[in-house]
């Protein structure tokens, strides 16, 4: 189901990739930089606001994708090394926001690609990362299908299609509610009314119906919103008894929370963004999650590249490192790969190089097959938490 990604270690990846990644400051978005002796790797995140959580969680990858690189000496760009320098900026999950970071990291910073995880970071700079004289590629984790849809020639996702494995999604949880007996027959979604939740959504519930399962009922709030009882409500006293929320790890033990302070008795489903072990650990422990399932990817399957990246995130932060980091450490290498399979940091020969140097990056996610338009092709399954706070795999 899921192919392994062949790489070495995840120092040489880093090495061979990240300071290929983007242009120096000196030399302007779309040149063949390295000269300075600087790279720099432009990233949107939320790293205040709502989202925080996911954004933060993201730029650990970074810091140690960056960190590696630097250690080894800095990386091969035409010819001369050069070290990789990040440049942040904090959208605070707001698109306007996204605009102004994006416009800096380009014209100022001279960003050949930036990085983002979210479809409210994404769209917004789509609508300007292909003028003239300031090209830039936009690689993205976004959920929704416009990225690929739109024709921007820069665009590549890395992950999150949920239209292409939610079917599947569907099917697996159908299968695991029979063989498993969890009783679920009616299914709710609460998520965000951005372009992510509402995605996340709809695909969900197209899955689940074309599965078998009855009718799913939707509901909606604002990224932000604390009180989420007027939407839990009516999901609740509608009979429920599975709740989707498609939200980042602190939102989610929030609406958690609330929900069983209502009254609520069923299960609960999580995205794939949202670790299992940091959900459960912000209600409590697993066990407090017991019938609990998770979208899970490929990173749990145990491949050599997410086996070094956990090794070195261990060592860097005492702990495992959650989805989201590997995904922007992922992002990251296959971006910089492409520089470096290209020869250039040209934003218009990196996206050249880009499905080649898929298969050559530090693909954590075992994502494989780029398409022209930036689409790629990647695997999700389930996890079920036990009555004793053990996860099981749910695969065909």
């Amino acid at each position: 189901m899921i192919r392994p990604t062949p790489r070495t270690g995840a120092a040489a990846v880093a090495l061979a990739a990240a300071g290929t990644l983007l242009l120096s400051a000196c030399n302007g978005a779309g040149g063949d930089g390295g000269g300075s002796g600087e790279l720099k790797l432009g990233v949107i995140l939320p790293l205040s606001g709502p989202a925080a959580d996911l954004g933060k969680k993201s730029r650990e990858g970074i810091d140690l994708y960056a960190e590696t690189a630097n250690k080894a000496g800095g990386v091969d760009v035409g010819g001369k090394k050069a070290k990789v320098k990040v440049v942040y900026c904090d959208s605070e999950y707001q698109s306007a926001k996204a605009v102004t970071c994006g416009r800096k990291l380009a014209s100022r910073d001279g960003a050949a690609a930036v990085l983002t995880a979210t479809s409210v970071d994404t769209l917004p700079l789509m609508s300007f990362n292909q003028q003239k004289g300031q090209e830039f590629i936009i690689n993205t984790s976004a959920a929704t299908d416009k990225v690929v849809q739109s024709g921007n020639k820069f665009i590549s996702r890395y992950w999150f299609a949920t239209s292409a494995y939610m079917p599947g999604t569907g099917k697996l949880l159908a299968q695991a509610n029979t063989r498993d007996k969890l009783g679920i027959d009616k299914i709710a979604v609460l998520g965000t009314d951005d372009e992510f939740g509402t995605g996340w959504a709809n695909d969900f519930a197209k899955g689940a119906e074309a599965a078998g399962f009855p009718a799913v009922r939707k509901a909606s709030f604002k990224a932000g919103t604390t009180d989420l009882y007027p939407q839990l409500t009516p999901l609740i006293t509608g009979g429920a008894n599975l709740l989707a929320l498609p939200l980042t790890c602190d939102m989610a033990a929030s609406t958690v929370k609330q929900a069983r302070q209502l009254g609520y008795k069923g299960r609960f489903m999580f995205m794939l963004a949202c670790d299992a072990d940091d959900v459960a650990g912000k209600l409590g422990g697993p066990k407090k999650l017991a019938g609990s399932l998770f979208e899970s990817g490929p990173w749990n399957s145990g491949g050599t590249a997410e086996a070094e990246f956990q090794k070195a995130f261990q060592a860097k932060f005492g702990r495992r490192g959650d989805p989201s980091a590997s995904t922007m450490y992922s992002q990251a290498s296959w971006l910089a790969t492409a520089a470096s399979v290209a020869g250039s940091t040209d934003p218009v020969k990196m996206r050249a190089a880009m499905p080649k140097a898929l298969d050559e990056s530090a693909n954590t996610l075992g994502i494989t097959g780029m398409q022209p338009n930036g689409e790629v092709t990647g695997t999700v399954h389930l996890r079920l938490v036990g009555d004793d706070g053990a996860y099981r795999e749910i695969t065909e």
